[in-house]
């Protein structure tokens, strides 16, 4: 047998011989102490596996932004005609969608084991207050036991005392018969009462009980006789003099109306005015170089889009797409809109499927700008898509904003603080859509939305806010137009 195997068993055996010799008190707290540790056990072990799911989770949401950020690029891509890099994007984006859904699965099984792990601690914590009551209660009976045998020990040493006092009692009534029959004499007693004669007794209690004598009349109050006395009346010519103080009183005449004490002075009554206030000095001349950009409209409101982001249009005939932005007063600059017609190869068939200034209109009608009024006062254009007027293979149209100066070295943040976008319903006028570009890069252009077709005819909006540094030239140039 070994050392160590031993040193084991002795001291199991210390241990039971501690559990034997304990007090019930000392074995309920040490299983409480127990489940305590437990417990402690259990809260650590929990918190060891929320660091890893949070862990999991980030990895998840990073593989995630970058799939979407893949995603952008092979749109930003396509758009710009470069399929090969598009491929090579989407191709990174299943690779990040691929580990996004590992980590994913990873999550919900980690999830999982912490639901019940943390089950299991609410059910041992349950268990530790049940217990920690139930010793309370435990405790308080055997207290209650105690003092019960106690007390019943108590009573019967009390029982054994018994005769002695008994003993006791019979010599105190014996001495007190016998103080009763004159025998012996009474500690409270005088010696009177010590004879058996009852006439003695008898006077001495008169003379105890006899009620005391009056005191004495004091030789200060002699019975003098009752005089009466007489009262003066006061004669009639006799009048009661004012006093002092308001001898000279003045008299105030009081009138109909009120009259004010000299200190009183009322406040002037002023006519009425029918004349303007002045203007506040502060505000009369306001600075004109302040420039406060008016509300847009609604924007953004329920039916906003955010960059990329696409709309089901209600089905209708004619569609509405209006244009506008906000500028400062003090800065009046040349921007101009264009709408481009594209077949399904995202392309333009040439220059007459763009209609901008000075041509207001497609070759075959389907759109066409300004033939409506604009729906608000602060467009700066509407453009009209007759969707029966489309021809079939043209699948989008784009709608775009550009500085309309060959000759502009600046660019559109420097002029504009924002391009929107609107799309109306055109028989009931209702608005579908709207988006906000607030350029940011050095744009001369901006494209803003497309109108597509979809499956079943339907018709869809989406938003872009996508800028060309060389202005309208290379916007043109994406879409296949070499020619501006």
């Amino acid at each position: 047998m070994g050392l160590w195997k031993r040193f084991r068993d002795w001291r199991q055996g210390q241990n039971a011989a501690d559990r034997a010799t304990e007090t019930p008190e000392q074995a309920l707290d040490r299983a409480i102490r127990e489940m305590v540790s437990a417990l402690e056990s259990a809260h650590a072990h929990f918190a060891e596996l929320t660091t890893y799911e949070r862990q999991i989770r980030a990895a998840r949401d990073k593989s995630m932004a970058e799939a979407r950020t893949c995603e952008a690029e092979a749109r930003r891509h396509v758009l710009t005609g470069r399929d090969d890099l598009a491929r090579v994007a989407l191709g990174r984006k299943a690779e990040h969608d691929s580990v996004a859904a590992e980590y994913q699965r990873q999550w919900e099984t980690q999830n999982a084991v912490m639901l019940a792990l943390k089950a299991q601690i609410e059910t041992l914590a349950g268990q530790q207050r049940d217990a920690v009551r139930n010793r309370d209660l435990l405790l308080a009976r055997e207290r209650a036991a105690n003092a019960q045998m106690r007390m019943r020990e108590t009573l019967e040493s009390a029982q054994k005392l018994a005769p002695v006092q008994a003993i006791r009692d019979t010599e105190a009534r014996a001495v007190a018969e016998a103080e009763l029959a004159g025998w012996i004499p009474s500690r409270s007693q005088r010696e009177e009462f010590a004879s058996p004669d009852p006439e003695t007794q008898f006077a001495a209690l008169r003379e105890q009980t006899a009620p005391p004598a009056p005191p004495p009349l004091p030789l200060w109050f002699p019975d003098t006789p009752k005089q009466e006395t007489l009262v003066e009346p006061i004669p009639e010519t006799i009048t009661q003099a004012r006093d002092v103080w308001f001898a000279d009183e003045p008299r105030v005449e009081t009138g109909p109306e009120l009259i004010h004490p000299p200190w009183f002075e009322p406040e002037p009554q002023h006519p009425p005015s029918n004349t303007e206030p002045s203007a506040n000095a502060v505000f009369a001349n306001p600075a004109p170089d302040l420039w406060f950009p008016e509300p847009s409209h609604g924007l953004p409101n329920e039916n906003a889009l955010p960059p990329g982001a696409n709309r089901m249009l209600q089905p209708a005939a004619t569609y509405h797409v209006s244009l506008g932005w906000e500028a400062p007063p003090s800065k009046t600059v040349p921007l101009g809109v264009c709408a481009i017609l594209c077949g399904v190869d995202g392309l333009a068939r040439g220059l007459s499927d763009v209609v901008a200034e000075p041509q207001r209109s497609a070759g075959d009608g389907s759109i066409a700008q300004n033939a409506v009024p604009v729906p608000h006062q602060a467009d700066a254009t509407v453009f009209t898509v007759q969707v029966e007027s489309v021809p079939p293979d043209v699948q989008k149209v784009v709608f775009a904003v550009f500085v309309d100066d060959e000759a502009a070295t600046y660019f559109l943040r420097e002029v504009i603080t924002s391009v929107y976008v609107r799309v109306w319903h055109g028989e009931t006028g209702n608005e579908l859509a709207t988006f906000l570009h607030a350029p940011t890069e050095p744009e001369r252009a901006s494209l803003l939305a497309e109108v597509y077709r979809h499956r079943g005819g339907a018709w869809k909006v989406r938003a872009f806010g996508q800028g060309f540094g060389d202005g309208l030239e290379a916007l043109l140039q994406s879409y296949g137009i070499g020619e501006t």
